[in-house]
């Protein structure tokens, strides 16, 4: 936690934003943890995005600060405090911290659950993109939830039989919420397997990653799912994932009908708006003849929902009936 202590020796923290402006890799997600360690949230910038964008974005979060690199600083909105990770300067401040987890009386001041723990922007389709703010309770409540009834027991259960480390694999942009899917796996244990910017959108070249290097869970939209899928993922002598997620885009119906006729691979459909922290409903798709709202049957532990039919909208569940409360 060396980031995280240099954040607070420059007196960042609760409430505050810093912009993560890097390339994807190891250091991003470093970076995240770093960040939130120190009780500060983070703000992902994807590189691929214009510099219009990206300097819309910080102009509206006023980041205290941006992390960035060598290859990414020139890239980034000038008029903002900017650390280059792995500059010489930085790597000798690292070097004065103590690597150990960091305490409450380290920090600014004590971590809530109500605190910021990171903003995200729409993609501006309808308009000028928004920032959507998520809290430490937030994650915290998803992470419970999913020990307890998703990834938790995969992971348990995938490791007894196989007596090895279980590997999540992370295709989504640092910039979607559904990023945390795979780090909540990391961090019950799972060796994060990152897939780089070029992989991560060539469903045949991961379906071929998967030939020598073994994924076990993986969380993807259902539009990709159909792309490995037609890469051969389901071939008889193709290794495959034992847990896939979608979620992101509704399923089609043939889509359903192939994860139906697999049973050999737990496929999971989860759902939620940015504003509900990533998931707010979920079910197996072995459970459920289709895709619809008759195929959205559990809740995110403390989410509330409500409808009047489990089977009167064969398209998306409304998002005004979701209720933030506990029930």
């Amino acid at each position: 936690m060396r980031l995280g202590r240099e954040l607070i020796a420059r007196g960042i923290g609760a409430e505050d934003v810093v912009a993560l402006g890097l390339a994807r890799s190891e250091t991003s997600v470093v970076a995240i943890f770093g960040v939130l360690a120190s009780g500060a949230a983070y703000l992902p910038l994807d590189m691929d995005y214009p510099a219009e964008r990206l300097a819309l974005m910080c102009e509206d979060a006023r980041p205290a600060l941006i992390l960035a690199s060598g290859s990414t600083a020139s890239r980034l909105p000038s008029n903002f405090a900017i650390c280059r990770l792995d500059a010489d300067e930085t790597l000798k401040q690292f070097a004065h911290h103590a690597s150990g987890s960091i305490s409450d009386a380290e920090r600014r001041e004590p971590l809530h659950g109500d605190h910021l723990a990171y903003m995200i922007y729409t993609s501006g389709s309808t308009g000028k993109p928004k920032g959507v703010m998520s809290t430490h309770k937030g994650l915290l409540n998803l992470l419970v939830s999913h020990a307890n009834r998703l990834f938790g027991p995969a992971i348990v259960s995938l490791g007894e039989k196989y007596r090895r480390k279980i590997r999540a694999g992370h295709t989504a942009s640092f910039s979607f919420d559904s990023s945390w899917e795979p780090l909540f796996c990391m961090l019950m244990g799972a060796e994060l397997t990152l897939f780089d910017e070029e992989m991560r959108r060539d469903a045949w070249a991961m379906v071929q990653f998967m030939r020598h290097t073994p994924v076990d869970i993986m969380d993807v939209t259902p539009s990709f799912l159909l792309q490995m899928i037609d890469s051969g993922l389901l071939e008889p002598e193709q290794p495959a994932p034992h847990v896939i997620m979608i979620g992101g885009e509704a399923a089609t119906p043939r889509l359903w009908e192939i994860m139906q006729a697999n049973p050999q691979i737990a496929f999971y459909n989860y759902y939620g708006p940015s504003e509900y922290t990533i998931d707010t409903l979920g079910t197996a798709v072995s459970a459920c003849s289709q895709p619809g709202l008759s195929a959205i049957r559990s809740r995110i532990r403390t989410s509330g929902y409500w409808t009047t039919s489990c089977n009167w909208c064969p398209l998306a569940l409304p998002e005004s009936c979701i209720s933030p409360e506990p029930g």
